[in-house]
């Protein structure tokens, strides 16, 4: 979208929207371990929590990676050919 919106404006709104998968990714994790339901009386397989905090850790760690790259790779510029 280079031209359309200053590089600035667009790599703020990708770092507010990685930063709020973050935060999902961690609170989703924390939710499953921290629920008030007794999950063994209720006949209900549930997942382990190993399971969803392996899951919600790889998913934190590709966000950052995400994060990164847009910060650390350079803007790309417009190219007219004709």
């Amino acid at each position: 979208m280079p031209g359309v919106a200053p590089s600035y404006s667009i790599r703020s709104i990708a770092t507010l929207l990685i930063l709020l998968s973050l935060v999902a990714f961690f609170i989703a994790s924390w939710r499953h371990r921290h629920l008030h339901i007794n999950r063994d009386l209720s006949g209900v397989a549930a997942i382990p929590s190993w399971v969803t905090i392996l899951i919600s850790s790889a998913l934190i760690i590709a966000a950052l990676i995400a994060l990164i790259g847009i910060w650390s790779l350079g803007v790309p510029t417009s190219r007219i050919v004709d």
